[in-house]
């Protein structure tokens, strides 16, 4: 990873309820273990209801978010950009995922 991209993540995770009370070297050893991972438009990073593994951070491009209510159709609710965050609370709580999240753009 690069510096800028660590320096991403570090901010990220600095801001996000996940890593609070983290120390330095903790939030450091979990940047450390991030990966990338790449969608192309119209691919979903994770599906309302399954089990959460992940916790995601937008570098570049975009992301909906899409939540179904009952067996109703799934509706946009929201879109995220660049620098954001994502997966926390199925990681927090044990829940399955509460929202399905599909790239807009590659």
């Amino acid at each position: 990873k690069g510096d800028d991209v660590k320096g991403l993540l570090r901010k990220a995770c600095s801001e996000n309820i996940l890593f609070k009370g983290m120390r330095e070297e903790e939030i450091s050893d979990c940047v450390d273990a991030f990966y990338s991972c790449n969608y192309e438009k119209g691919q979903d990073a994770i599906v309302q209801g399954d089990a959460g593994d992940k916790f995601y951070v937008i570098q570049s491009g975009s992301m909906e978010v899409l939540v179904s209510v009952a067996s109703a159709p799934a509706s946009r609710v929201g879109q995220l950009t660049d620098g954001m965050t994502f997966g926390e609370l199925s990681l927090m709580y044990n829940t399955p995922r509460a929202a399905t999240i599909r790239a807009e753009s590659d």
